[in-house]
């Protein structure tokens, strides 16, 4: 329910909502009961910081964001650290090559490559699927290798290295197979964004 003295006065708010009126607090779905004119700003406020976020989404920022991660240790997990290859998962993955992993750093580092960024079908309240793109060639021959569930040996080579960020380790690499990505665009799994 909207109370009819917070919309009377919409001065604050974004033109478009100001000219939908009460009729425009529908599109947010997680808000109940009254809505009050400080709960309106409040609603205005999260939503410019949503869009100020996604402004800020410039390859000179996500370099920024990745090597903050290449820093601290955390972006290449052990999941996909060729050094942990001798522990078998539960579960699919694919290991950066000894090359990859060592010359990672410097690369992302670098900047010297080109960024898809996908929205992914699977994770849709993810910030995306990153795809780095050499812009000429890799410093590594290879950058990856599947690994079975159980198994500790890689089989065949992937030739891209992806970037995705979760709640529990925030921005990460793996290694991915450029025919696989094309074929999720395919199947309608990744839906290219934009590039950076």
């Amino acid at each position: 329910m909207v109370d009819s003295r917070a919309t009377q006065d919409l001065d604050f708010a974004p033109r478009g909502l100001r000219a939908l009126g009460s009729r425009s607090l529908s599109f947010f779905p997680q808000v109940r009961g009254t809505l009050t004119k400080g709960s309106i700003r409040g609603l205005c406020a999260k939503f410019l910081r949503i869009l100020a976020s996604a402004l800020n989404m410039n390859k000179e920022n996500i370099i920024t964001q990745w090597s903050r991660a290449v820093d601290s240790g955390s972006f290449l997990t052990a999941k996909h650290d060729p050094a942990g290859l001798a522990i078998g998962w539960a579960t699919f993955r694919t290991v950066l090559s000894a090359e990859a992993s060592t010359s990672l750093d410097s690369y992302i580092k670098s900047g010297h490559y080109g960024i898809h960024v996908f929205e992914d079908r699977n994770f849709p309240s993810s910030s995306g699927f990153f795809e780095i793109v050499p812009s000429g060639s890799y410093p590594f021959s290879v950058a990856g290798s599947g690994v079975q569930s159980g198994s500790v040996t890689p089989s065949g080579s992937y030739d891209r290295l992806v970037v995705a960020h979760s709640k529990k380790y925030g921005w990460h690499v793996y290694a991915e197979d450029s025919a696989r990505i094309s074929a999720s665009m395919g199947s309608g799994r990744l839906n290219l964004k934009y590039d950076l």
